[in-house]
């Protein structure tokens, strides 16, 4: 008969990041919600600078597919820069809350759960509320938004 400890050691993690560089588009919304947005394409966070200062809402999308080797055990999140109360995230039409995937938490970056509505085809949206400056240093997407994966080392011989 062997016997079992009722509470193991937590297992450790490791968290892999990708960077969501590249193509994003942005669009500032029209007053008239029978008039199209117009979605404009920019590098980021390379270009980021070159944007003019705008005072009203600003939305910025990024598409991607879901990375591969992911197991069930892992979880997903990602970590966006602007550690700002006056931006909201949507992803795939969810509003998130904030929810750090580690212990390594950067004042400057906001982490969200993204495991459970994560889809083969992905939508992230960032709304600056109130604007954007992209002169100031704090609270832009000058810094990469990077998608986080946590993996758990698998139990061997359970």
């Amino acid at each position: 008969m062997s016997s079992h400890p009722i509470m193991s050691e937590p297992m450790s993690s490791t968290v892999y990041r990708i960077r969501l560089q590249g193509p994003w588009e942005w669009a500032v919304p029209t007053q008239i919600p029978s008039q199209a947005w117009t979605w404009n394409r920019i590098r980021l966070p390379e270009e980021w600078d070159r944007l003019p200062a705008i005072a009203s809402p600003v939305w910025f999308r990024r598409r991607f597919n879901t990375p591969t080797g992911i197991t069930p055990t892992d979880r997903i999140g990602v970590a966006i820069p602007a550690a700002s109360s006056s931006i909201s995230i949507n992803f795939n039409g969810q509003p998130l809350g904030p929810l750090s995937l580690s212990d390594q938490d950067e004042p400057s970056v906001t982490r969200y759960e993204l495991t459970p509505f994560l889809a083969v085809r992905n939508l992230l949206e960032i709304v600056f509320e109130g604007g954007i400056r992209p002169s100031n240093p704090e609270g832009g997407l000058g810094q990469p938004v990077a998608l986080e994966i946590e993996s758990f080392p698998t139990a061997m011989g359970a």
